[in-house]
């Protein structure tokens, strides 16, 4: 018996030395749980006390579930991908300081779940077969090996409740709802089923309710790991029957007039504004700062001088809060077009409306007319930058209409040689007009003049028409236009004086004066001779 007992120890001893651990270990680690066509990752390492400067094993996974899509080596390996995963380098992977990394990531590979890998299938993603190599010899390394499944990504409600009963309009695509419940209502209880029996279900259960908005979300995970929160918004009334705090807010969030600008600042309440005569009516558009707030706007037609616009709006909690714009209606005439002119003759009480005139423009007969007709009175006004070169006033009385107005004024003259013969060259400002037609007018035109002038017109002799032309403090002078040709000048030329008879008076005038010396010069030297 002592000896059958001793053979068998021997045999275990031999046995023992036979069995040998693995030289290092490998492991591997993902999400073993993905969704229908979803991927997973699945991350190697190495842990070894000696140096691996190669590693291979044999990788095998059910091709019909899953495909391959991606692979990386790590820590400097090099990776051949073939019926065997080879991984080389140098040398052992070491820190900065050369000491050596004993657990490291050697391959990362990335697989994609397909069509026929079904929800709650499994397969396993296996590394074995696992050997190593230090440079000089071949090492033992162990299996390593994850098991991936697919699970639900069904994070879906099936049903959401309150007090039992079903939220109206519930949809399990619709993730907000609110209700408004009475004062009355202190608490209520939210019910929740998921779709798929996987999917975990949070946030259900009696809820207390403040007055006024309570949020509460009720959130689901799917057994995939994905979750969608639906959320419930539940007012409470206030003892007033209010589901909310009313709006004290009164101000308003803009003030505009078409056609105008106003500096506006909701602090602001008070603004003045200057149109001219012509302008009966704005467009006054307001609005509040708050949607709840109710804006009027008191906007009557526009009289001749001041106007109150009136802006008043009432918060929700009725406070009212009011904005005015202090309108001025000029007195002075309406100003357009010759297009627009029949426009504007029922929208003025002005007597007179001014009608803007280009450079050379032509009134016909045809507006003569219509102006005449109008009983307005009318001035033909042209600008340049702004600033008012010249403007023919007409009386309404006084308008001829069968030759057409020519609104053109020239401050240059064809005669301008002939003046200065006559005038021995006097400085002068000229004012000409081709206009043929008879209307009685007055003129006004923008001079280089400071000084009050005389005003001649020239026919082919200068004629004195004023000798009191007043120049305004702009450089203005306005005067009766009944000739074609005018210039003023502050030199008084005498009528009809010509430039050539003052030289040949004024050299008659010399020789004279030297007969009469050299006749005293004679007389005086007979009277020496004679003594």
């Amino acid at each position: 018996m002592k000896k059958i007992l001793k053979t068998i120890i021997l045999l275990l001893i031999l046995n023992i030395s036979f069995v040998k651990s693995a030289d290092f270990t490998t492991s591997a680690s993902g999400n073993g749980t993905i969704t229908a066509g979803g991927t997973v990752t699945i991350t190697f390492k190495a842990n070894s006390n000696i140096g691996l400067m190669g590693i291979r094993g044999s990788l095998s996974y059910d091709k019909n579930l899953l495909e391959l899509t991606s692979s990386k080596a790590g820590s400097g390996y090099a990776l051949t991908m073939g019926s065997l995963v080879v991984l080389d380098r140098a040398e052992p992977p070491k820190d900065k300081n050369g000491n050596l990394i004993k657990t490291f990531t050697f391959m990362t590979l990335k697989f994609k779940a397909k069509s026929s890998f079904s929800v709650g299938s499994n397969t396993t993603i296996t590394l074995s077969n696992v050997t190593g190599s230090d440079g000089t010899r071949t090492l033992s390394g162990s299996t390593s090996k994850l098991t991936v499944k697919v699970a639900s990504s069904d994070n879906n409600l099936s049903n959401l409740t309150i007090d039992s009963k079903q939220i109206s309009g519930f949809k399990s695509s619709t993730t907000s709802y609110k209700m408004v419940v009475k004062n009355t209502v202190s608490k209520v209880t939210i019910g929740a089923t998921a779709s798929d029996s996987g999917a975990k279900v949070s946030g259900t259960g009696t809820k207390n309710l403040s007055i006024y908005n309570n949020t509460f979300r009720v959130n689901v995970t799917s057994a995939a790991g994905t979750t969608k929160t639906y959320t419930i918004v539940i007012v409470r009334k206030d003892a007033n029957g209010y589901a909310g705090a009313r709006s004290k807010d009164n101000k308003l969030k803009s003030l505009t007039i078409e056609g105008y600008e106003i500096p506006f600042d909701p602090a602001t309440n008070e603004y003045e504004l200057s149109v001219k005569n012509e302008v009966t009516n704005l467009d006054v558009k307001a609005v509040a700062n708050d949607s709840s707030a109710k804006v009027d706007i008191t906007n009557n037609p526009l009289n001749v001088g001041l106007n109150k616009i009136v802006i008043k709006v009432t918060a929700e909690d009725e406070s009212k809060n009011e904005y005015v714009i202090n309108v001025t209606r000029k007195n002075d005439n309406p100003t357009v077009t010759i297009d627009k002119f029949k426009d504007i003759v029922d929208a003025t009480t002005k007597d007179t409306i001014e009608v803007l005139v280009g450079n050379k423009e032509i009134i016909t007969k045809e507006n003569l007319e219509m102006i005449r007709s109008s009983k307005k009175n009318v001035i033909f006004a042209y600008y340049e930058d702004n600033k008012l070169i010249y403007a023919w006033h007409l009386l309404n009385e006084d308008i001829k209409t069968d030759v057409e107005f020519d609104t053109n004024v020239s401050f240059e003259s064809a005669n301008a040689g002939k003046i200065n013969e006559i005038t021995n060259y006097a400085e002068a400002f000229y004012v000409t007009s081709a206009n043929k037609n008879k209307s009685k007018v007055k003129l006004k035109v923008l001079t280089n003049l400071k000084e009050k002038s005389k005003l001649y017109y020239f026919d082919g002799k200068i004629h004195l028409q004023s000798d009191k032309i007043e120049v305004d403090k702009d450089s203005y002078v306005e005067f009766p236009f009944e000739n074609n040709e005018y210039f003023l000048s502050r030199m008084e030329v005498k009528k009809n004086v010509n430039g050539l008879a003052i030289i040949l008076g004024a050299e008659n005038i010399i020789i004279a004066g030297f007969c009469i010396y050299l006749i005293i010069k004679k007389a005086k030297e007979k009277n020496v001779v004679g003594e």
